[in-house]
């Protein structure tokens, strides 16, 4: 592998590197949707009616 082969690599990471970190920040930052909160909530409230028939 030559010097611009890496550079090129290094390159083409910082890339995606950077296109990822912008997708993610996105998806940090929104408001998670009222009906996944619901099943969340049941989710929840199924396991602790299982841990406490146990």
């Amino acid at each position: 592998m030559t010097m611009n082969d890496r550079r090129r690599d290094r390159s083409v990471d910082e890339y995606i590197d950077q296109n990822l970190r912008l997708v993610f920040s996105n998806i940090e930052t929104a408001e998670i949707p009222d009906r996944f909160k619901e099943l969340l909530d049941r989710l929840r409230q199924q396991d602790e009616n299982q841990s406490q028939h146990q």
